[in-house]
C-alpha cells in the first residue's frame, strides 16, 4: 500500500467532460466524494504495460481521513480464485473542492492467470472507500489479444504474454456501481446493519451485466480485428 502526497487541487479550468464522464459524475453523487472523471492512460498498451489513470475528484467538504484506492484484475470470469490486487494507494488528506491525482500500478502476475484465460476479455475493478467502507467501483472491460495474426488464428497452448496486446474498451460505458456509507461514523468497524447497507444494496447500477461479457468472450475472433483497428489508429499516452 502506498500513500500518495501529491494531489493538485483544479481551479475551475476544467476540460468540459464527455458524455461518460458526466454519467461517471450523475451516478457517483450523493455523497462527500464524487468522482468527476477518469482518464484511462496507457491504453492500447502490451500485457506488461503498466495502468495509469487519471482521476479527478470533487470534495463536498473537507476529510479527515484517506481515500483507499484499490485496483483489482479479475482473471476469470468463473471464479473470484485468480482475482490479483495490483495495487492499493491511500489519498489524502483531501480538502474540500476538486482535486486530481495519478494511480499507477504494475500489470497482473501472469504467472497467476489460467492458460485457457490469458487471451480473452476479463475486468479490472476500480473500488474507492473511506474509512474501510467502499462507496464506489468501477469496472472496464480489458482485452488481452495476440495482434500477430498467425498467433491470433492459432493461439498457443502455453501463453505467450510477451506477444499479447491490452486494449482497455473505454469505448464501453463502464460499469459504475454505488453503495451508501457512513462519511461521519467514528469506528472504522461496521455493525452488521451497516454491512448490509453497504455491500449488499448497491444505490444504483449501470446496465452492463454478464450477458454482455458474455456475448463479448463468443464473438472473441470479430472484437479481436475491431480491437487491432483500433490499435493502429489509436494515440498511444491518453484516451
Amino acid at each position: 500500500m502506498r500513500h500518495l502526497f501529491q494531489v493538485e487541487t483544479l481551479r475551475f479550468d476544467l476540460t468540459l467532460p464527455s458524455q461518460d464522464e458526466i454519467l461517471i459524475a450523475s451516478i457517483v453523487s450523493m455523497s462527500l466524494v464524487e468522482i468527476q472523471k477518469v482518464d484511462v492512460l496507457n491504453n492500447p498498451g502490451t500485457f506488461f504495460t503498466p495502468f495509469k489513470f487519471g482521476i479527478t475528484l470533487l470534495c463536498h467538504e473537507d476529510l479527515p481521513h484517506d481515500l483507499e484506492f484499490t485496483l483489482t484484475f479479475i482473471g476469470s470470469p468463473d471464479t473470484h480464485a485468480y482475482d490479483q490486487e495490483l495495487e492499493t494507494v491511500l489519498v489524502g488528506p483531501i480538502k474540500e473542492g476538486f482535486k486530481k491525482f495519478f494511480f499507477e500500478t504494475d500489470p497482473p502476475d501472469p504467472t497467476k492467470i489460467p492458460a485457457t484465460e490469458a487471451a480473452g476479455v476479463s475486468v479490472i475493478l476500480l473500488s474507492v472507500s473511506y474509512r474501510e467502507q467502499i462507496f464506489v467501483k468501477i469496472g472496464y472491460y480489458v482485452s488481452h489479444f495476440y495482434a500477430d495474426v498467425e498467433l491470433s488464428e492459432n493461439p498457443p497452448l502455453e501463453p505467450k504474454f510477451q506477444e499479447l496486446s491490452r486494449l482497455i474498451l473505454i469505448t464501453d460505458v463502464p460499469r459504475i456501481t454505488k453503495y451508501v456509507i457512513d462519511w461521519t461514523k467514528d469506528s472504522v468497524e461496521a455493525t452488521s446493519n451497516d454491512m448490509e447497507c453497504t455491500m449488499d444494496a448497491p444505490v444504483e447500477e449501470t446496465a452492463i451485466d454478464n450477458e454482455k461479457m458474455d456475448t463479448i468472450f463468443h464473438h472473441l475472433p470479430i472484437a479481436a480485428d475491431l480491437m487491432q483497428n483500433d490499435v493502429d489508429g489509436a494515440d498511444s499516452d491518453v484516451h
